[in-house]
């Protein structure tokens, strides 16, 4: 009878959508050129720690992969990708000398399970205002556990002191320049044996504790809605917790947003935050 087709028709529907979406891909290469978009910049060397200050308050077309592609210097190769960790691992993503935290900034009635804080906490002099803190939570995964989230944080910048992020100059916080320097004024000393007895020194931290250059820093891009996203600086954790009893709880990171004065000066936190900066409170 004709409730035959009728029986079958929702079967057909649920099995064929993945394979009806692949065939309509290969069978239109038209539809690829109808947005083929500005041609990729030629490749450059990746974005420093001067360089990311120098861009907060940009923004960045092309979502988070426009981001990575900025900050590695649009390599063709497309090697980052391969070092990416982004979504569904922990939340954090490997790009170039950075370890990078996407945040959307949803509006008040968004009803979300996590939902992402701003917040002044005064005292902040560097920052020409008050300090700007945002609590961030881990993604999915090992990698969002307190335990994941606090052994990826250890190898960036995360839990320097906040001085060393104002520095002598940005490359001093990246270490390259100082590593050398040092060498040079080892070699000034007149005594030999206290110039060897420094280098073998030197050595043997070197091989004890990882060199500076290689901890990558933590930096914030944030859009509001589904909008463009922006570069907000470099990211310092005040505190990380879980929500459970051991290390495989969902990570809780307390982030200090160690570039808010530049930001606020761009007129972009206002722009993103507005009113969900949250009130003065404590660290």
């Amino acid at each position: 009878g004709p409730s035959a087709p009728l029986a079958l028709a929702p079967k057909e529907v649920r099995g064929e959508p993945r394979v009806r979406g692949l065939k309509q891909a290969c069978s239109s290469p038209a539809s690829s050129k109808k947005h083929p978009g500005p041609p990729r910049p030629s490749p450059r060397p990746p974005m420093t720690n001067a360089d990311l200050v120098n861009a907060v308050g940009a923004s960045f077309a092309d979502g988070r992969k426009g981001v990575v592609d900025a900050l590695t210097g649009y390599q063709q190769n497309g090697d980052q990708q391969a070092h990416s960790n982004g979504r569904g691992g922990g939340g954090l993503e490997t790009a170039g000398n950075f370890v990078l935290v996407f945040v959307n900034v949803f509006g008040k009635q968004n009803k979300r399970r996590y939902f992402n804080e701003f917040w002044a906490a005064g005292g902040g002099e560097r920052e020409n205002g008050a300090s700007v803190r945002m609590s961030w939570f881990g993604g999915a995964g090992a990698a969002g556990t307190l335990g994941g989230v606090s052994k990826a944080l250890t190898e960036t910048t995360a839990f320097a002191s906040v001085g060393s992020f104002f520095g002598e100059g940005d490359e001093g916080v990246e270490g390259v320049e100082g590593d050398e320097g040092d060498e040079g004024v080892e070699g000034d000393e007149g005594d030999a044996a206290t110039c060897e007895a420094d280098e073998t020194q030197t050595q043997t931290q070197t091989e004890l504790v990882p060199p500076k250059p290689k901890k990558k820093t933590v930096a914030l891009f944030l859009r509001k809605e589904k909008g463009l996203y922006v570069c907000c600086g470099r990211l310092r954790a005040v505190s990380v917790a879980g929500d459970g009893t051991d290390e495989s709880g969902t990570a809780k990171v307390v982030f200090h947003l160690v570039d808010a004065g530049k930001l606020r000066e761009s007129g972009k936190m206002e722009a993103l935050l507005g009113e969900g900066l949250g009130e003065t409170r404590g660290g």
